[in-house]
């Protein structure tokens, strides 16, 4: 039986009323045995913990059998039933067990995993649901067999990613989805995921929510999926952006580049759309809007095709 280096024997102070040699585990079976349901909550807190520990510290690698078989044991450590501590231990331990196992997870065993998050209740779990959902889709790059819920998923993790500050970490997943899956994503999802993006890169306050949202958006235009539809929702964001935030002008001059690359079309519908923004004169953060707006028409008419200092100087 292959060892597990890791598991040593767990604080007796845990679960006192266990003999101390039922904490000691040697073996894949001695891990399964500590996490399986009939053990004491405790005992399987505790190895669920150790797990985490073991592999946030090891490259070690878990086998496919060993990866399902330890998820097996554990998955019902995520039910409401269970403590917010206990939910997250387990989700945790879903994570960092994802990373270790270096190999493609068999499509069922993903789905089966995809399943329980789908299902997971929200609130204070959702940093820990977004890590597994990064890992389990390779930061986004990955959806095979999710395609379908995965965009009404996040959709619903979105709002509470804003509220519980993990905004950061929804935006990492989505930066890669945008680059790499956009158009697998389901039409009305893809683009009410990408609303959310421009609206938060439009409202926000904090620079680096701000910078996160300009990279997604950035990553879209790149990937040439931008629809046409949202050009305006997109040239607006990234004008707020680009005015109140100097820092960013290199990254969404490239992205505006990009676009006038694209051809006439792109140019022109791209310089329109920054022109209805001129000429709208009204929304929150109306100065910076416009400002940003110039900029995009003076790039679109063949200006300014290198960056060469502050915004305002070139208007």
């Amino acid at each position: 039986m292959p060892t597990i280096q890791f598991l040593s024997e767990i604080d007796t102070n845990i679960i006192c009323h266990i003999p101390p040699q039922s904490y000691i585990a040697h073996s894949v079976l001695d891990v399964l045995r500590c996490v399986a349901v009939t053990s004491p909550l405790e005992l399987r807190l505790a190895m669920v913990r150790r797990i985490t520990e073991h592999f946030a510290a090891d490259e070690s690698c878990v086998s496919r059998e060993h990866f399902e078989s330890t998820w097996l044991a554990i998955r019902d450590m995520v039910q409401p039933a269970h403590e917010p501590r206990v939910r997250q231990a387990a989700l945790q331990a879903l994570v960092h067990l994802t990373v270790a196992h270096h190999e493609p997870l068999a499509t069922s065993t993903r789905g089966l995993i995809f399943e329980v998050l789908r299902c997971h209740e929200r609130g204070v779990d959702t940093p820990f649901v977004i890590a597994a959902l990064n890992v389990l889709t390779h930061g986004g790059r990955d959806l095979g067999h999710l395609e379908a819920h995965i965009g009404a998923v996040l959709l619903d993790l979105f709002p509470e990613s804003l509220k519980r500050g993990c905004l950061g970490l929804m935006l990492h997943l989505l930066r890669g989805i945008f680059e790499t899956c956009f158009l697998s994503l389901d039409h009305e999802s893809a683009r009410s995921l990408l609303d959310c993006v421009a609206h938060t890169c439009r409202v926000s306050d904090d620079a680096d929510d701000v910078r996160a949202c300009v990279g997604a958006l950035c990553a879209l235009v790149h990937a040439g999926t931008l629809p046409i539809g949202a050009l305006e929702t997109t040239v607006e964001a990234l004008s707020v952006a680009l005015a109140e935030h100097v820092a960013l002008e290199p990254v969404i001059h490239a992205a505006l580049m990009r676009l006038r690359e694209g051809g006439v079309a792109s140019t022109l519908r791209t310089a329109l759309a920054a022109q209805r923004l001129l000429e709208r004169r009204r929304g929150a953060k109306l100065e910076q809007t416009v400002a940003g707006a110039a900029y995009t028409v003076r790039i679109m008419l063949g200006g300014a095709t290198e960056v060469r200092g502050r915004w305002w100087a070139w208007l």
